[in-house]
């Protein structure tokens, strides 16, 4: 572990650069020098999907597609090393492209209390 001290790393992110503009491949280039990194140093990695996000004000159809194209990417990199992924888009957490509506914070990007509570186990459930 090169001194990090932590066992494993559970990574959620890229909203904030979709939301940006920043294209899907370009997010998963950084991602993936996360988990690879983190995996050289011997810790767990396990992925997390960007969570649905259409209830926020920068969201649009194209960055609908990003966001595919970004979850498309980390769950296949997941299939690829063997790694437990946290599908998050594809959970409870979400209604069509939106988080539902019980979970949403009320800006259409970041899951309340009971929402995150919704993703805590989703992260449990990875570390039996």
């Amino acid at each position: 572990m090169r001194g990090r001290g932590a066992g494993a790393v559970v990574v959620l992110a890229g909203v904030n650069d979709l939301a940006a503009g920043t294209s899907a491949a370009t997010i998963f280039s950084n991602l993936q020098t996360i988990y690879d990194q983190a995996r050289a140093d011997g810790m767990q990695v396990v992925p997390i999907t960007v969570l649905p996000w259409s209830g926020s004000g920068s969201w649009t159809a194209g960055k609908q597609t990003e966001t595919t194209n970004l979850n498309t990417s980390i769950l296949a990199y997941c299939a690829t090393n063997g790694l437990v992924c946290i599908d998050a888009y594809n959970s409870a957490l979400r209604t069509g492209t939106a988080l539902t509506g019980i979970y949403d914070s009320g800006d259409g990007l970041h899951p309340n209390l009971a929402g995150s509570s919704v993703l805590a186990n989703l992260v449990k459930a990875a570390f039996p």
